[in-house]
């Protein structure tokens, strides 16, 4: 029989028989050695059979295992769910270099090195998935959580790269508005609050974005925030003070 036509029997055979003698399709991998699909579901069913380090294992005694993609993909996968981080860490590497321009190495490599406590190089590999693709929200979103307890600069440049990603989001463009008050950044505090009460509904939004105006000294546009406030909520009277004045009541 010839191979290609050999490979979609086998292929089509292991189909059928995966799930009622996984046993027999996993003996008639050997037939179509070189076949990705066919090698990769004998995996699978060694995972089922074996666990996720069996099934890495058999990933990694292929010939070809180092330098393709889709198998070291499949190989990280296995390694991840055995939980053995560090192995996992060290395929995705070996993924970047063949795919440098992709991001899903540097998201998964971020998230391994994560769990072994190289917090510094898991926000490396993030930052660069997110510099890879600045429009993708998950990377500026994993950036971020892996940046709690950084300087509070980092964080609000973090939220800064993020923001067009998220342009649709108010949780992001609060959590930068927020960030960028606590620093006295009053014309990014008042830019992000303003977005956030044209596309919100709460009272808050209009009250800390008329008193990071307030802070700049544009009193008037304050004030018409702050009424905006008012009428969104009753219970913002309670800082007629901060209103007034322009006290210096603690951004909460």
């Amino acid at each position: 029989m010839a191979a290609p036509r050999r490979t979609r029997v086998v292929r089509s055979m292991m189909r059928r028989l995966e799930s009622k003698t996984p046993a027999a399709a996993t003996r008639l991998a050997t037939l179509a050695p070189d076949d990705h699909e066919v090698q990769i579901r004998k995996a699978r069913l060694i995972n089922r059979s074996s666990g996720p380090e069996a099934a890495a294992n058999y990933i990694a005694s292929l010939g070809t295992s180092w330098d393709d993609p889709e198998l070291l993909s499949r190989r990280a996968y296995y390694l991840e769910r055995g939980s053995n981080y560090t192995a996992a860490a060290e395929t995705y590497a070996r993924i970047i270099q063949l795919s440098p321009s992709e991001t899903h190495g540097y998201m998964r490599r971020a998230l391994c090195l994560k769990e072994i406590g190289d917090l510094k190089g898991a926000i490396e590999c993030a930052e660069i998935a997110a510099e890879l693709d600045p429009s993708a929200p998950e990377p500026h979103e994993l950036v971020l959580d892996l940046s709690k307890g950084i300087p509070g600069w980092k964080r609000l440049k973090i939220l800064e790269a993020g923001a067009q990603s998220h342009s649709d989001s108010l949780d992001w463009q609060r959590r930068l508005a927020s960030q960028a008050f606590s620093m006295k950044q009053w014309q990014l505090a008042a830019r992000a609050y303003e977005w956030c009460e044209r596309h919100g509904d709460e009272g808050n939004d209009a009250l800390f974005a008329g008193i990071a105006l307030s802070r700049q000294g544009n009193i008037t546009e304050a004030r018409a925030h702050w009424l905006t406030a008012v009428r969104r909520d009753k219970r913002l009277f309670r800082f007629k003070g901060v209103v007034a004045g322009c006290g210096s009541r603690r951004h909460g």
